[in-house]
């Protein structure tokens, strides 16, 4: 039996790689989450720091590519990178940016939210699908991790791996049954290494893991999820500005819009941590 590999996820927008780093000396794979990051600048800063420090190979999670962090990821292959996780539309247009780093050795998974199965175009120029369960935070589908995994599981050939309701009980199920590996995430919210305001590690630390609410079009099964609590302004407005908008109408209301260090004027993807 192949290891199960544990990819431990950085908070969407926190810009602070302390977390991927940890893991990666912890035996994990560190990935640092660039998901919904307006600023370039960050994410290549991030990523150098990850590079400096990690132990063993790291990976990053994308859901844009410009020509910086193209540059940076080219700059990477030959430092320790070993996974480029992309959103699943990004797989054509950066095809070859794409196969320029699996020439290095890097490892490229495509996050899908949905069943629709991969082109064969697409599937050419990926190594594994990250499969991401209604249960993660920020862009998500309409099915649950589990079930949007079994879909996957039917298809048989590219590796698989599971982002969304990941425990050890749910670790080791997908593990028998051939899935290669998992996401850790808003499970690790409260540890040292994610440094977050006393305030919004107390209020982290009470939830029960129901107070994530998934915003968007239920008749395309588009959404996102993220915490909304009363002192949370910036959330409870988005939960009005994006009901009914699908993916594209909701990325220009989340895009740069984290704030973990006032989540009063930002907004938390998903922060459920039981």
């Amino acid at each position: 039996m192949t290891d199960f590999i544990s990819f431990v996820f950085t908070p969407a927008g926190l810009g602070d790689p302390t977390l991927a780093i940890a893991a990666s000396r912890a035996g994990a794979v560190g990935v640092y989450n660039a998901e919904l990051e307006a600023d370039t600048r960050r994410i290549v800063a991030s990523l150098d720091r990850l590079a400096l420090h990690a132990h063993g190979s790291f990976g990053v999670k994308l859901d844009a590519v410009d020509e910086a962090v193209a540059a940076k990821l080219r700059d990477l292959a030959s430092r320790r990178l070993g996974w480029v996780i992309v959103d699943i539309d990004l797989v054509l247009p950066q095809q070859a940016l794409l196969e320029e780093l699996r020439r290095f050795g890097v490892r490229v998974l495509a996050e899908v939210r949905t069943a629709e199965p991969l082109p064969a175009s697409t599937a050419a120029q990926v190594d594994g699908v990250l499969v991401k369960g209604n249960e993660a935070g920020g862009f998500v589908g309409e099915d649950a991790s589990f079930i949007l995994l079994q879909k996957w599981l039917q298809r048989g050939g590219l590796p698989l791996y599971l982002r969304g309701g990941l425990t050890p009980h749910v670790a080791a199920a997908c593990a028998a049954v051939g899935v290669a590996g998992g996401v850790l995430e808003g499970q690790l919210l409260l540890l040292d290494e994610v440094r977050l305001p006393e305030a919004l590690r107390a209020l982290i630390g009470n939830l029960a893991g129901s107070e994530t609410v998934a915003v968007g079009d239920g008749e395309r099964g588009e959404y996102f999820r993220l915490l909304v609590r009363p002192a949370l302004a910036a959330a409870r407005q988005f939960t009005r500005d994006g009901d009914g908008l699908d993916r594209e109408g909701l990325r220009p209301l989340v895009l740069g819009r984290t704030h973990w260090q006032e989540p009063a004027k930002g907004l938390l993807p998903h922060v459920a941590t039981h």
